[in-house]
């Protein structure tokens, strides 16, 4: 398999915008790979004095439906970032769409996070 991807960021004043696409094509043993993944975050960051950030997270990634039509569609990334959009690594970003929320706010020198992780 060879994978091809491309990241894409955007600030402006108060939020932040992070989005990255990738595909994969080749072969896996006998059969043709084509696999694609999607991953964007979109954050707005509210207080001026204690900053809370809150952000919309989406990941997508292409799965397989019919394992005998000789072509591979599961994407499977070789070094996954399984903490992309939590410190839990609780899943692995193959054949799933996922949407959630995230929010956090510093303390002094200590920054409190929390997500709700995908159903």
């Amino acid at each position: 398999r060879e994978t091809l991807g491309v990241r894409l960021t955007w600030r402006g004043p108060g939020w932040d915008t992070a989005a990255q696409v990738a595909v994969q094509r080749g072969r896996t043993g006998d059969r043709r790979a084509e696999a694609r993944a999607l991953g964007a975050e979109a954050a707005r960051q509210f207080g001026a004095v204690v900053p809370t950030r809150v952000a919309l997270q989406l990941g997508v990634a292409s799965g397989d439906s019919d394992p005998t039509d000789g072509v591979v569609r599961t994407f499977d990334p070789l070094y996954p970032n399984l903490g992309v959009f939590s410190s839990a690594p609780l899943y692995f970003p193959a054949n799933q769409v996922n949407i959630g929320v995230a929010a956090s706010r510093p303390f002094g020198t200590l920054t409190l996070s929390g997500d709700v992780p995908p159903g």
